[in-house]
């Protein structure tokens, strides 16, 4: 229900995928890309049903209850702000025979493209972190930016999904990493740029027509 599929890339995948899907009674999937997955690896069955991530959908607080929230966490919406998402994943899903990218490259190449952008706009950024395990990384980003470079850090630690869409809601950007960052941002009609670390970042955006949104 509601899966991504893949990326499948060896003959024992695709045989364990064609054995997953066997025992399906139905399939419900979020991008094209997730049949394409399925029709490569010869999983795919007439029955499979196309649908939206179950977040597009999701309910948000209302503007009140998002700026009490950002507020409690130290944080003024009162003027545009560009919403930042990272994962610690960087290269995981490179493959094999891509070139490697630690952390710490990964963290200075991204702190040096926000000083550019931060430059040109002086537009702060808002760190937003929709998996607890994102945190130390996006703590590791913020600390290689000045302090008038951003406006804090709004975490999923002490909130819900539907605080996190309010204050997407609010961004006049979202770069994003993980999918539902994307997503989230994308369905309250923000902007979104899209760090595609794993295929389903750029299934979702080319399912919805945002292809040049997609950088790698």
């Amino acid at each position: 229900y509601n899966v991504g599929v893949g990326p499948v890339s060896t003959d024992l995948g695709k045989h364990m995928l064609r054995t997953l899907v066997d025992q399906m009674d139905f399939i419900t999937v979020r991008d094209e890309g997730s049949i394409d997955v399925l029709k490569e690896a010869g999983a795919y069955r007439d029955d499979v049903i196309l649908a939206a991530d179950a977040a597009v959908n999701a309910p948000y607080t209302d503007a009140e209850d998002t700026s009490r929230r950002l507020a409690d966490q130290g944080i003024e919406t009162n003027s545009d702000f560009i919403a930042i998402n990272v994962n610690p994943y960087i290269d995981s899903w490179a493959g094999a025979t891509a070139a490697g990218l630690d952390k710490k490259t990964f963290l200075d190449i991204y702190a040096a493209s926000l000083r550019v952008v931060w430059e040109k706009i002086k537009i702060p950024y808002l760190f937003v972190c929709t998996q607890h395990m994102d945190v130390d990384i996006t703590s590791e980003l913020q600390e290689r930016l000045e302090p008038e470079m951003y406006i804090g850090r709004f975490s999923n630690r002490f909130c819900g999904h539907q605080d996190i869409k309010g204050a997407l809601g609010r961004a006049g950007l979202t770069v994003g990493m993980r999918l539902h960052s994307i997503i989230l941002a994308a369905s309250m009609n923000v902007p979104v740029v899209g760090l595609a670390y794993q295929p389903k970042v750029e299934y979702f955006l080319q399912s919805n027509g945002l292809e040049e949104t997609i950088a790698e």
